[in-house]
């Protein structure tokens, strides 16, 4: 039976007992096929959450563990796919459900394309708000990753690993959490793709498999209103990003491709200070906006912005109208 598991859909959850049981209960109404096993994580919780969920898998194949201790995020990324018996690995939060048509037609496209090490998978907010509104938040069309594309891969999520490809990079968490401590902390799925891009093996996938079912409010790494630390967060991942690039590039066969990538990754930097200081301090962001933009860079933000209102004003203009109204808000 091992042997013929095809997917492992690893799902981890910390204190939040009614969102995991209500996922459980869903997945328990479909029909899985033979080869898609199950797999829960509790990362310690209280309030009983792994009892819980004992009681309501004893008669299904869904398998359940206990961390002793509460692992976080990151290393229970790991956690989750080391413990997966499966040929590749969906990591899902409490929050996500799946499509079982989405993993048919992803079997079906491997058939096809075989030497793939990774598969970036549209994703979407799919939960009732005001209007019943579905937010896109990652659409693609199916092709290998750029060097100029790794943070269009930067929502954990919506990933699909082959095991094998990653298996040695398991290992190394303890190095990883050494060396890049905040990357690994928001990011640990980007570190697999940056050890993998060189393989030419990891794409984007132009269909959609986990899908955010619930609403949870928005969280950032702040600790109180002034602290700055979301923003100094961000400046150091992208120091230790950097790092971890510059070793990667010592393999001389793929320096150059590294050294690409580096330079996607500093040139995005003004963007990525720019969300942290839009998300934390969003009473500051127009000082930042016009304290730093030079006519030709206020050029090319409207350029951009321009394609970004066309590409989504056909696709869903309503959640075009809401995200232009609170970015204006923000301004004046």
């Amino acid at each position: 039976m091992i042997n013929k598991i095809k997917l492992t859909i690893a799902y981890v959850t910390y204190n939040r007992k009614k969102f995991i049981i209500k996922r459980i209960k869903s997945i328990l109404k479909k029909k899985l096929p033979t080869n898609i096993e199950v797999i829960v994580i509790d990362d310690n919780s209280t309030y009983g959450t792994y009892k819980s969920l004992i009681q309501l898998t004893k008669n299904s194949k869904i398998r359940v563990f206990k961390n002793h201790l509460n692992f976080g995020f990151s290393k229970n990324y790991f956690e989750s796919l080391k413990k997966s018996r499966g040929e590749f690995v969906l990591w899902a939060s409490d929050k996500e459900n799946f499509y079982l048509e989405g993993i048919e037609y992803f079997y079906n496209w491997i058939k096809k394309i075989k030497k793939i090490d990774v598969a970036v998978l549209n994703f979407k907010r799919n939960f009732d708000t005001k209007g019943k509104m579905i937010k896109v938040i990652r659409k693609n069309n199916t092709r290998l990753i750029k060097p100029d594309e790794i943070w269009n891969c930067s929502h954990a999520p919506g990933i699909l690993w082959r095991k094998k490809a990653i298996l040695s990079e398991l290992k190394n968490y303890n190095l990883y959490k050494k060396k890049y401590p905040n990357f690994l902390y928001c990011n640990p799925h980007l570190i697999f793709i940056i050890k993998l891009i060189a393989n030419n093996k990891c794409y984007f996938f132009d269909n959609e498999i986990t899908f955010q079912a619930e609403y949870t409010k928005f969280s950032t790494f702040k600790k109180n209103s002034d602290s700055y630390w979301f923003l100094k967060s961000r400046w150091q991942q992208h120091k230790e990003i950097i790092e971890l690039l510059k070793k990667c590039s010592k393999i001389k066969k793929h320096r150059f491709l590294y050294s690409k990538i580096s330079h996607f990754i500093n040139l995005n930097l003004y963007s990525f200070i720019s969300t942290a200081i839009r998300e934390e301090r969003p009473d500051l962001y127009k000082y930042w906006l016009m304290s730093t933009y030079s006519p030709f860079e206020i050029i090319k933000k409207l350029y951009k912005t321009a394609l970004f209102v066309c590409k989504y004003f056909f696709y869903d203009n309503s959640w075009l109208r809401k995200r232009i109204k609170k970015r204006i808000k923000l301004i004046f």
